[in-house]
C-alpha cells in the first residue's frame, strides 16, 4: 500500500482510468475535488464504477468521504453502507468523535491530519478506534490553516510531517501516508521529497496524478544495495545469536538490535 492515487469521484473517465491503473490503492474523492452541487453525482459514478467488482478488487479501493457531521456526510454514509472497501479516508479530522462516527461503517479508516488541531491531537486520534489503521498528512490544508506557504524544501511542514508517522507507530497502526506533491511535472522533486518522507518513517504516499505512481513506488521499495545489506545484517545477527555474541559489525558498521529490526523490515518490504 505504498501508492494511494486520488481521482475525483464525479468524473467517470478519471475514475475508470485510476481503477485500471497500477496504484496500490485508488482513492475516489467525494470531498475537496467535488463541487458541492455534484456530490450526489460522485456517489452515483463511484457506485456504478464499482458495481460487479469482487472483494479482492475492492480491497484496493478507498473513498474519501466528506467531513463527518457535515451536511454531506449522512448521504455518504448511506451510500457506503453495503459497499466493501479497502479503506475510508476521513478528511480534516480534529476530534476523536469524528473518527468514531465513521468507524460505525466497520471499514479500515485513514485519518487525514490537515489542520493545526489535527496535528496537535495526532496521538489521541491514532488511538481513537480499532478501525483506524493509517494516519495521513495533509500539508497544503495545514498551511492554509496556519497561514504558511508551501516550498519544495518543506521546512515549513517539517515538525508536523514528522509527528504523523511517530503517532501512527505509537498506536501500532499499519503506517502513515505522506501528503501529496503538488508540482505535477517535477518528478525529480517528487523523488527527492518522497525519499525524505521515507527517511521520516512514512510507509506510502498520496499521489494526485498517475505519472507520480511509479516514482513513489520505486522510492519506497528498497534498492538492490539496501536489500543486499539488510540481508547480510539479518544473517550476521542470526549467526551471532547462535554463537552467543551480542553487538556485531557488518561491512564496518556497528550493528545492534535497532539496526537488526530495521534490516528485518527492509527484507520484509523487499518481499512484498
Amino acid at each position: 500500500m505504498r501508492t494511494w492515487l486520488f481521482a475525483p469521484g464525479h468524473e467517470p473517465r478519471k475514475v475508470e482510468k485510476a481503477l485500471a491503473g497500477d496504484a496500490d490503492m485508488v482513492v475516489l474523492d467525494w470531498e475537496d475535488a467535488v463541487p458541492p452541487a455534484e456530490k450526489s453525482i460522485a456517489r452515483r459514478v463511484t457506485l456504478e464504477a464499482l458495481a460487479g467488482r469482487k472483494p479482492p478488487e475492492l480491497r484496493h479501493v478507498a473513498v474519501r468521504v466528506n467531513q463527518p457531521s457535515g451536511e454531506h456526510y449522512a448521504a455518504d454514509r448511506d451510500a457506503l453502507a453495503d459497499l466493501l472497501l479497502g479503506a475510508i479516508m476521513v478528511p480534516k479530522v480534529e476530534k476523536v468523535a469524528q473518527a468514531r462516527e465513521v468507524a460505525e461503517l466497520e471499514v479500515p479508516l485513514v485519518l487525514l491530519l490537515e489542520s493545526a488541531r489535527g496535528i496537535e491531537r495526532a496521538f489521541d486520534l491514532a488511538h481513537a478506534h480499532p478501525w483506524v489503521r493509517w494516519l495521513a498528512f495533509g500539508p497544503l490544508d495545514l498551511l492554509a490553516d496556519i497561514g504558511g506557504h508551501w516550498t519544495p524544501e518543506g521546512e515549513e511542514t517539517s515538525y508536523a510531517r514528522q509527528l504523523v508517522p511517530i503517532a501512527a507507530r505509537a498506536a501500532r497502526l499499519r503506517g502513515a501516508l505522506d501528503g501529496p506533491w503538488p508540482q505535477l511535472r517535477d518528478l525529480d522533486g517528487l523523488r527527492a521529497d518522497t525519499a525524505r518522507g521515507r527517511r521520516m518513517g512514512y510507509a506510502g504516499r498520496i499521489v494526485i496524478h498517475p505519472a507520480q505512481v511509479g516514482v513513489v513506488r520505486q522510492v519506497f521499495a528498497p534498492s538492490p544495495d539496501e536489500l543486499a545489506y539488510a540481508k547480510k545484517v539479518v544473517e550476521a545477527a542470526r549467526r551471532a545469536t547462535e554463537e552467543g555474541r551480542g553487538a556485531i559489525a557488518v561491512d564496518g558498521r556497528f550493528v545492534d538490535p535497532p539496526v537488526v529490526r530495521w534490516a528485518e523490515g527492509v527484507v520484509r518490504s523487499g518481499e512484498e
